[in-house]
């Protein structure tokens, strides 16, 4: 039997005491997720700022994880013995160019040659030592030719060299895998990178290890490393090596910042071999979860990550758990951003019952995803994904439970803000909502996800990451079938969402301060993103005394993503006030989404040759409200929808005969008004569509947005 909220629509929920404030952090890949274009200087300058905190430099733990020989007997002494001599009488050429670069004299782009030679003489001197390859990879240098990924759209960006997965040699006498063509290189390839720099004054390590700043070395580095967890979603972190002049490191980047090696200086004795060691590791000898794949993921039989259809996996829990499941084609979605939860979601079967697969970090003092579900499900609320199974990674083959971790895969330096490997099953299938096949079944979709989210807030919970992510139409197997009354559409993704309040938590004052502080009394800070992107650390809040690390919200990720935020929390976050997040937060947001898949569903369509100058204003129109890189620009993109309204979105879908979409976007704008009045509305609406929405005019005095009301709309336009 499926329950109906009882609670008044716009009623305040009681949240937990923790919960009530709003976004702690903006991050770059909760922007590019759904940013229509993210240039890379503005990412990688995000990216410095998220990295804040983040790093940890010269940890010798980095190069023993790769090197490992207690536990490898390859590359063999003989071998980095043998492969240095070459380099020294073979590349004496190559070495002097490295130097003369590095001095200031030659470009970048001359290093990339004198590399390549030297990696591939490391890859195929195996066989000559007595070392074979236990796996086929090689470093590919991309030059000006971005990897591609059939998939996804992927940003365009690529590091210097990827470290590609590739079919074994053709000739069984060779030890030298087949060269590739750049142009055929796909993202899922990508293992492992090296990012190049020309000068050691580029080293991505600061000259003072308690600097407060990140450089442009590692920013770079951490946006390819982002990319390569978005492109492999198995993927728990990613091994980069930063080149820079002569010397290099290694970084790991996993979801809780990065860890940077030691740095070592190619020309040296000692540091040479120390780079012939890591590149043969790299390339022949590290297993794939040494790499950073997960552990409980493999690829099905006969299936690799260069063919042209994107492979299977089977995917299980690790430890003594027996549940596994298949997945079926690409990704529904991946996230790309580097810090947070990473989260991953995907079409699969759980023995013959197809599924949605969610992968996704937690934060480890915060209540899982599963739990949550667990709650929602005993009271069968209508408009929400319907939860199976789920829970926590184990690592497998040990003897003791041990849950995955990002301080347990670090293994040599300690973790701020924990998270572990977390996977859910939901028996509710969907598609996007710019799937619609009509403008009733969009509504009816819409209609159906309030309905979820008020029956949320029925039992104090409140979702607060409302997005075009989480926002689902049912799957149908026959075009032509058509679900249930209240099942057109449903709400996912409760990781975020705050719980109810206990009676032992006494509430709390958010406090702005301006340096980051732990009282000893134990205060709880949270970074808050600046204005612009910041040169130095940002303001923070910081929570009073009595709420315990168990009931804090997550780490290095923000609450909610930033492109569908309610205008009030994003100009709380530009002021560093304090704002109480509430229902109709979470509202805006649903009208946010709407706009969202309107203007993508019809972008996404072939342009029109008799409609040019029309669509290319659409299009201006949505980059300009939806392509904000920083807290100000996604703020002026929502000033810009409160002042002018969705004109060229309302106009397009009058001219398609889309009557019920233009009206429906029409009533929102002005909920949107209600609930953020401007100083001024000069924008006049079409006489005919003025009329018909007449109830709907905008006043001066502030009105929340209410359930009522947006069911209202929706009955308005279906009638």
């Amino acid at each position: 039997m499926t329950t109906t909220p009882s609670r008044r629509a716009g009623t305040r929920y009681q949240p937990h005491a923790a919960e009530l404030t709003s976004p702690s952090r903006l991050n770059a890949g909760s922007i590019q997720n759904y940013s229509p274009h993210t240039s890379s200087d503005l990412t990688r300058a995000q990216l410095k700022h998220d990295l804040i905190g983040y790093a940890t430099y010269q940890v010798d733990g980095v190069l023993e994880k790769i090197i490992d020989s207690k536990l490898s007997r390859f590359p063999t002494t003989d071998f980095v013995d043998g492969v240095f001599s070459t380099i020294r009488e073979k590349h004496v050429q190559d070495l002097e160019r490295l130097v003369m670069v590095s001095k200031g004299r030659g470009e970048e782009e001359e290093m990339y040659d004198p590399l390549s030679r030297i990696l591939r003489t490391i890859e195929g001197a195996g066989k000559r030592y007595g070392c074979p390859r236990s796996y086929n990879r090689q470093f590919v240098s991309m030059n000006d030719i971005p990897p591609n990924e059939k998939e996804s759209a992927l940003p365009t960006q690529k590091p210097d060299f990827i470290l590609a997965e590739v079919p074994p040699p053709s000739s069984r006498d060779v030890d030298l895998t087949d060269e590739l063509d750049p142009h055929d290189i796909l993202w899922r390839q990508a293992a492992s990178f090296i990012e190049v720099k020309p000068h050691s004054m580029d080293t991505p390590i600061p000259s003072k290890p308690d600097a407060n700043y990140i450089k442009a070395l590692l920013a770079q580095g951490a946006d390819y490393a982002r990319i390569t967890l978005s492109a492999r979603p198995f993927q728990l972190f990613v091994l980069g090596m930063l080149i820079f002049g002569t010397k290099f490191c290694v970084g790991m980047f996993d979801r809780r910042g990065v860890t940077l090696s030691k740095e070592y200086d190619i020309i040296t004795d000692s540091g040479l071999r120390q780079f012939i060691r890591v590149s043969r590791r790299l390339l022949c000898d590290l297993s794939a979860t040494a790499l950073g794949h997960d552990s409980t993921v493999e690829l099905l039989p006969g299936q690799t990550c260069y063919q042209e259809e994107y492979p299977s996996f089977r995917v299980t829990m690790g430890g003594s758990d027996t549940r596994e499941w298949r997945t079926v084609g690409p990704p529904i979605w991946s996230s790309l951003s580097l810090l947070g939860r990473g989260t991953s979601t995907w079409n699969a079967f759980m023995g013959s019952q197809r599924v949605i697969l969610k992968v996704a970090w937690r934060s480890a003092t915060r209540i899982s995803e599963t739990e949550i579900y667990d709650k929602v499900r005993q009271s069968r609320l209508r408009g929400i994904a319907e939860f199976v199974t789920g829970g926590d990674v184990f690592f497998p083959g040990r003897m003791q439970a041990i849950k995955v971790s990002i301080s347990r895969l670090r293994g040599f330096s300690e973790v701020d803000k924990d998270a572990v490997l977390h996977r859910l099953t939901l028996s509710t299938v969907g598609r996007p909502l710019w799937d619609y096949r009509s403008e009733e079944e969009l509504i009816l979709g819409f209609r159906a996800a309030l309905i979820g989210h008020q029956g949320l807030v029925s039992l104090d919970i409140l979702h607060r990451d409302v997005s075009a992510g989480n926002v689902f139409l049912p799957y149908l197997d026959d075009e032509d079938d058509v679900p249930p009354r209240g099942f057109e559409g449903f709400l996912a993704d409760l990781e975020l969402a705050s719980l109810p309040a206990k009676a032992d938590i006494e509430p709390y004052v958010a406090v702005p301060v301006r340096k980051p502080e732990y009282t000893s009394t134990g205060s709880y800070l949270i970074p808050i993103p600046s204005d612009e992107l910041p040169q130095e650390r940002p303001t923070h809040w910081t929570f009073k005394t009595g709420v315990s690390a168990s009931e804090a919200a997550p780490g290095p990720e923000m609450n909610g993503t930033a492109i569908f935020m309610a205008l009030e929390l994003l100009e709380a976050i530009k002021k560093g006030k304090t704002v109480v997040r509430d229902v109709h937060h979470d509202l805006e947001s649903f009208v946010y989404v709407l706009f969202y898949v309107l203007y993508k569903r019809i972008l996404a369509e072939p342009r029109p040759t008799d409609r040019q100058r029309d669509w290319n204003a659409l299009q201006a129109e949505y980059f300009r409200i939806f392509a904000g890189a920083t807290v100000s620009l996604i703020i002026a993109g929502r000033d810009h929808l409160v002042r002018k309204g969705p004109n060229q979105l309302r106009r397009w879908l009058n001219r398609a005969g889309q009557r019920r979409l233009s009206d429906f976007a029409v009533i929102c704008s002005r909920l949107i008004i209600a609930q953020n009045p401007p100083e001024e509305d000069k924008e006049e609406e079409q006489e005919e569509q003025t009329r018909r929405l007449r109830k709907w005019e905008n006043i001066s005095v502030r009105k929340l947005m209410t359930y009522d009301k947006l069911f209202e709309a929706c009955d308005d336009v279906l009638k």
